[in-house]
């Protein structure tokens, strides 16, 4: 007699089984992606993104105003150091520097929102690198901007407004409120690395200085190279928002009555010497000239501070042992620059 092999029964799937599964993938999936979102916009995995919301946050806790407000770029951020500052002038300091990506816009909300919550501050110190004065409006523009902390259409009510169209606002709310999908890397490094990004600022302090301590050769060089090969053919120019930046700035100034003083960053002695960075600066001392004969509240220091390869980490990115020799003499600078208490403050 033949033996039969068992015959192995068909089970037909049931439309039910394939809703349940459907559901339960789709459901982790956004659960992992809430999760990353939550992440993102709690900790921003991106230092430019962490150090806007970081000065942003530490101006909103101030109770009255600073003394010495400064303001500008990463040259900034990691080259003054706020302590010398108040040790050397007296009064209180703070080092609100973000990025270049924000440009002069940033340093013109963030004197307005100062004024309008806290009061007027007694000098406003602008610093930042020779570069940024061209920049116009673009992604990382919009990136960094959805990181400030304030009301959706903030930029309405604060000069300069960047005249955003639908599309663009619809960018700046996502960033804001969608990071898992408008910061996509950011994403991808949480999920597949189990870290965050390599950290440039390496501390964020209560008083806003963020000092840096790795040296990176390879980062000089490739840096340098840039500049360089941005130097050999570009024209000094201010982009139309930066202009409109200077200008509400300049204005209260001149209504409140405070000193607004401008300061090239520090600066790699080997690109500050070369014959393309100084044709270039020319235009850059010729601007603030300029902003000096318009308004008697402006002041620029005129002398710039280099430094050797060996104290910096890029170009214009300052190591903590040099950020204390930039702070020494940029506070020697502004002590014939001593400002009187604004009139109304008497």
């Amino acid at each position: 007699m033949e033996q039969q092999l068992p015959v192995e029964k068909e089970h037909p799937t049931r439309s039910r089984d394939v809703l349940v599964w459907t559901l339960a993938s789709t459901l982790v999936v956004l659960a992992v992606l809430g999760g990353l979102n939550a992440r993102l916009r709690r900790e921003p995995n991106n230092d430019g993104y962490a150090l806007v919301r970081h000065k942003w946050q530490l101006m909103m806790k101030q109770r009255q105003p600073v003394d010495w407000l400064i303001l500008g770029d990463s040259s900034g951020s990691c080259g003054v150091e706020p302590e010398i500052l108040e040790q050397r002038l007296g009064g209180s300091a703070l080092n609100l520097c973000v990025v270049r990506s924000l440009q002069i816009a940033n340093d013109s909300w963030m004197l307005q929102w100062h004024q309008q919550h806290l009061g007027t501050p007694r000098t406003v110190v602008v610093v930042h690198a020779y570069d940024v004065w061209y920049r116009t409006v673009d992604a990382a523009f919009y990136a960094h901007m959805s990181h400030v902390p304030l009301p959706a259409g903030f930029w309405h009510s604060l000069a300069p407004d960047p005249g955003l169209d639908g599309e663009q606002a619809w960018r700046v709310l996502l960033g804001r409120w969608l990071p898992v999908y408008t910061d996509v890397s950011s994403a991808r490094r949480l999920l597949f690395r189990r870290g965050g990004a390599p950290r440039v600022f390496e501390d964020l302090r209560e008083d806003g200085f963020s000092p840096l301590t790795q040296r990176r050769e390879a980062t000089i060089n490739k840096s340098l190279a840039a500049h360089l090969a941005f130097l050999k053919t570009a024209k000094f120019e201010v982009a139309p928002l930066n202009r409109t930046a200077l200008d509400a700035m300049v204005q209260l100034a001149d209504k409140q009555g405070f000193r607004l003083c401008f300061v090239q960053g520090p600066i790699l002695d080997e690109l500050y010497n070369h014959p393309d960075f100084q044709r270039y600066y020319a235009g850059v001392r010729t601007m603030y000239e300029e902003l000096e004969r318009k308004s008697s509240q402006v002041t620029w220091i005129r002398d710039v501070r280099t430094f050797p390869r060996s104290e910096m980490q890029k170009p214009d990115h300052t190591l903590e042992s040099a950020a204390k020799q930039y702070s020494i003499w940029l506070a020697e600078q502004l002590q014939g620059r001593k400002p009187t208490v604004p009139q109304r403050l008497r």
